[in-house]
């Protein structure tokens, strides 16, 4: 199938009489065990960009892998692929001197993960400009480097770029990172740019951005291949969209008919996944029951040496009882994890000023106010992070269930365990690696469940996940918050998490609560219609 650049997507120009940019004709993927990737063809002209979509382990990467002849030894791509009037695959690969040439020089690449993909030791400098470094025949001096990092870092709106060309990976927030690698792909000035999951746990502002930054690229003439699981992402990018379930793409065609009319089931289910559904109305609760949760006036303020004072969270108050899950909804540096630490006693608020005498002029009512005997339970960020890699799902658990003695705790009990999150019990003797990102989020749903908390805290819980899976999650969290009548405050930057999950929320912005109240009064106003 043929698809042709346009400035609105699925529409055919002039431009489509251009050569193409990139043919791949009949690729296939191939381990050991079998086939990974069947039978993938499509054309990708100058300007045009084309979208590869589906869950977690449909293919997607290892296919913008094989583009670019980096897959992983073990397996083996066969197909043709043409670039431009170069053959690099006619059925197998070129030798990996006429793939050095091409990489970086004529087919850029984005990483999926900014912060593993930047290397910390290295200068943004350095970084971004390694792909013209090493396509340059001679020696590139200092002050050229950085004038092409530059360039590089402007094309990508890089801001301030010279103030942080001698700034390292951990210098930086999410957003410049992901526009640091954008900047490196576009260093050496390809024909083509392959960004795979460029945005993954991104806010939604971050996103946008670099949306719009990618579709800036491609209106430049630059052919541009964009790997998401985020079919409300790719929509207003993407001229054309392959969907691609279990190594198959199993729908092609222009962006626009398979968002609103998917043929398939796996198209069908991405498009309902991507869409903000419509926000759930508050549950019955007794008005006089006790609060699990009561926010006064918290703020929190971070001194460091030689810089002012940072207010991180400012006056932020509500209250949450049983069996209501409370979002918590803000752009990354909002100020919604530092709230978080501060409930689970991680950090410590602000405390009211003295008087002269040292005694509060008015005590009133603690910041925060947890009751006595009420149990928390915490669900990070990245699960990944916090799970030791060398202990077996059973030692993960067994953890939750009792911390200072882990090994009396039943297997009945951990089985359960497992069960309460739709996992079978086989999974208690793998380790973390072994379980996909789903499956990890679940354990670590389960770890914090096995305290038999009260309040569950979930930061940005499913923010890495697919549109799909993390559908499934919230679908769990729900379930559990009616059986248990868990209240739950729910920390994202996805305000369709919000709208599918949480009764009440609270915006924040810049470590203020800018907006507060029922989820769909919230959403309804025009602030947040559009997003």
């Amino acid at each position: 199938m043929t698809a042709t650049p346009n400035h609105t997507p699925g529409i055919p120009t002039q431009a489509g009489a251009t050569t193409p940019a990139l043919t791949v004709e009949n690729l296939t993927i191939t381990s050991s065990d079998g086939s990974l990737v069947d039978d993938v063809s499509f054309t990708l002209h100058p300007g045009e960009c084309v979208a590869f979509i589906g869950e977690s382990g449909a293919g997607k990467s290892l296919t913008a892998k094989a583009l670019i002849g980096l897959l992983p030894t073990p397996l083996q791509a066969h197909g043709t692929i043409t670039l431009g009037d170069t053959v690099l695959s006619n059925p197998t690969p070129a030798p990996q001197r006429t793939w050095r040439t091409v990489r970086g020089a004529r087919i850029g690449y984005i990483a999926q993960d900014a912060l593993v993909s930047l290397d910390p030791l290295r200068t943004l400098r350095e970084e971004v400009s390694e792909a013209a470094a090493i396509h340059t025949p001679r020696r590139l001096t200092r002050r050229e480097r950085a004038t092409i990092a530059t360039d590089a870092l402007t094309a990508a709106a890089f801001p301030t770029p010279t103030h942080y060309l001698t700034a390292h990976s951990h210098e930086l927030s999410g957003g410049m990172r992901q526009r640091a690698l954008i900047a490196s792909g576009l260093s050496a000035t390809p024909d083509i740019l392959i960004a795979d999951e460029p945005t993954t746990a991104l806010d939604h502002t971050t996103q946008r951005a670099i949306m719009a930054l990618l579709r800036t690229i491609a209106a430049q003439g630059t052919a541009v291949i964009i790997v998401s699981h985020d079919l409300s992402l790719v929509r207003d990018l993407a001229d054309t969209t392959l969907v691609f379930h279990n190594g198959r793409v199993v729908e092609q065609g222009p962006t626009p008919t398979i968002a609103t009319h998917p043929s398939s089931a796996p198209g069908a289910a991405l498009a309902a996944a991507s869409a903000v559904p419509t926000p759930p109305a508050p549950p019955t609760t007794d008005p006089h029951l006790a609060p699990v949760l009561t926010l006064t006036g918290v703020s929190k303020t971070f001194h460091r040496a030689h810089s002012a004072p940072t207010r991180a969270v400012n006056d932020v108050s509500f209250t949450l009882r049983k069996g209501v899950t409370h979002g918590l909804l803000g752009e990354s540096g909002s100020g919604k994890s530092t709230l978080a630490r501060l409930i689970l006693g991680l950090d410590a608020p602000d405390q009211p000023h003295r008087t002269p005498r040292g005694a509060l002029p008015d005590a009133g009512p603690a910041p925060i106010d947890i009751p006595a005997g009420v149990r928390l339970g915490w669900v990070p960020q990245d699960p990944t992070s916090t799970m030791n890699p060398r202990w077996s799902v059973a030692r993960i658990l067994a953890e939750g269930h009792n911390p200072r003695r882990p090994r009396t705790v039943p297997t009945q009990a951990l089985e359960q365990s497992l069960a309460d999150v739709s996992l079978t019990s086989d999974l208690l003797t793998r380790r973390p690696h072994e379980l996909s990102g789903g499956q990890r989020q679940r354990v670590a749903i389960a770890r914090a469940l096995a305290g038999n908390p009260d309040l569950l805290i979930c930061d940005e819980a499913t923010s890495a996940l697919d549109v799909t899976v993390q559908a499934r999650i919230l679908d769990l969290l729900d379930r559990l918050r009616t059986q248990r009548g868990l209240a739950i405050l729910l920390i994202t930057h996805d305000i369709r998490v919000v709208a599918r999950l949480a009764h009440t929320v609270s915006v924040l912005h810049r470590g203020s609560v800018v907006d507060q109240g029922a989820t769909a009064d919230i959403l309804a106003s025009t602030r947040y219609a559009s997003a």
